[in-house]
């Protein structure tokens, strides 16, 4: 659960992301950028429904083109952060 203004000022979802891959942990990562803190909530289920159709012909050749692309433009914004976060649990 997220303030509308606190999302509205980190940017909301990035929609640099084609097709709904990464903008979710980037956006836990703009808020760990202002100081925020993300929970975990073990008990709770949510459900994912993969990928629907959409306006670019739903599941076809493109969409692991598409994941390569997200993943390499997340990489690009957040390795040093996901990095600097990773040695803070490893210490």
């Amino acid at each position: 659960m997220l303030d509308r203004s606190l999302y509205e000022n980190v940017g909301g979802f990035d929609e640099g992301f084609i097709l709904g891959d990464y903008e979710d942990s980037d956006l836990c990562l703009k808020l760990i950028q202002v100081g925020r803190t993300n929970y975990y909530v073990p008990n709770v289920e949510l459900y994912h429904l993969e990928p629907q159709p959409n306006r670019f012909g739903g599941s076809d050749y493109r969409t692991p083109k598409i994941t390569i692309y997200n993943c390499w433009q997340h990489t690009r914004k957040w390795d040093s952060q996901i990095k600097m976060i990773a040695e803070q649990f490893n210490d």
